[in-house]
């Protein structure tokens, strides 16, 4: 197997302070009910306004700006942090606490987690849980690094909970083996020139790694175009027939009416065959998708990636799953079978990274 490479090891034993990171649970409109399983404070505004001995069910509701708490006027924002134990929202347990921010009618519902919590709850979700140990801490790093990457201070929030992000559900989501990849790599993130990397990640790439610069346009030295190790997957050809109603109404909604859609024809591919323009025909005339909008169409449309080639007007053949870039979950499975471990993965899917763990004094090179 070639496994691509300019990729330095590196421990780092300057002090680090695990952050703590803030997750959109839920934009919620109307009133909501959060349960606490055990004993917790309750912060209102900020400060601190009164402790619960046990476990507490409570109806929030958002209204003009303003937070109503089991019916009263309270404030702003309101935060309840269990003291022991867990607390319950939309189907889920989480850890950390959880924040109530008021905006206008809806509620901003966001987890307040220690990032390796969070990453727990993360990983079983993005990757099977009984795949490779090696292919899941790979994941793990991904995962933790890509979060670290996007904290913005000056936003009400961190990141999203859903796969827009990385797909969190918290303590439900956790499992003992993806659990012990995180142990494992506590603190383990990949960076580039002093800064986090930008860890993509993605299910299948179809043989081909996509650079950042075709599928996004940011050239990123570590994001390049290459040949994807050799693995199998449920993703590996597949056939799609697509619904010219839902198309026309897609079409519509943007304004670029094409009158009933009739076909789709591939007009650009990048360096590794992916298809970045096409032209929507119909009874009407007929218009060009490209960029962001036609990767979202398509994923609407039921198309795995844009790796595909028409077999007929509506019908496509295709390889891969997602977008391509970075890390290919089932080529990392691939490589942990056989027997690779999760820097020389890392190494194969950024090249020319470093891999620090932050705060831990461990010596090695590789």
């Amino acid at each position: 197997m070639r496994v691509l490479a300019v990729f330095l090891f590196v421990f780092f034993a300057h002090a680090w302070a695990e952050p703590q990171i803030r997750v959109l649970l839920d934009n919620h409109a109307g009133a909501a009910t959060v349960q606490m399983t055990g004993p917790h404070n309750t912060y209102l505004n900020g400060n601190f306004w009164y402790a619960g001995a046990g476990p507490d069910s409570r109806q929030v509701q958002a209204v003009a700006g303003t937070i109503y708490f089991d019916g009263s006027q309270v404030g702003h924002d309101l935060r309840l942090e269990p003291s022991d134990g867990l607390f319950y929202w939309n189907g889920f347990y989480y850890h950390g606490s959880i924040l109530f921010i008021a905006d206008l009618d809806q509620l901003l519902v966001i987890n307040l987690i220690d990032v390796e919590d969070y990453i727990k709850g993360v990983v079983p979700l993005e990757m099977k849980a009984d795949w490779e140990g090696e292919a899941l801490k790979a994941q793990a790093v991904a995962a933790r690094t890509y979060v670290l990457a996007h904290l913005d201070p000056a936003a009400p929030y961190d990141l999203c909970a859903t796969e827009g992000c990385q797909r969190y559900e918290g303590y439900s989501a956790e499992n003992p083996k993806s659990n012990q990849a995180v142990d494992d790599t506590k603190g383990v993130v990949v960076m580039y020139q002093g800064a986090y990397a930008e860890t993509y990640y993605h299910a299948d790439s179809g043989g081909l790694i996509a650079s950042s610069e075709e599928v996004w346009g940011g050239n990123l030295a570590y994001l390049p175009a290459h040949e994807d190790v050799s693995h199998s997957s449920p993703h590996t050809s597949w056939n799609v027939s697509l619904d010219a109603s839902q198309m026309t109404a897609s079409m519509n909604a943007i304004g670029k009416s094409v009158g009933t859609v009739t076909a789709l024809r591939v007009n650009k591919l990048s360096a590794t065959g992916r298809v970045t323009e096409v032209a929507i025909e119909g009874t009407g005339g007929s218009s060009k998708l490209s960029g962001t909008t036609l990767r979202q169409f398509l994923k609407a449309w039921g198309v795995k990636s844009t790796k595909f080639t028409m077999l007929a007007n509506l019908k496509m053949q295709g390889s891969g799953y997602g977008h391509g870039v970075g890390m290919s979950q089932y080529g990392a499975n691939a490589m942990a079978k056989s027997g690779y471990e999760f820097t020389q993965i890392l190494g194969f899917y950024y090249p020319y990274t470093e891999i620090h763990r932050l705060g831990y004094a461990v010596a090695g090179t590789q």
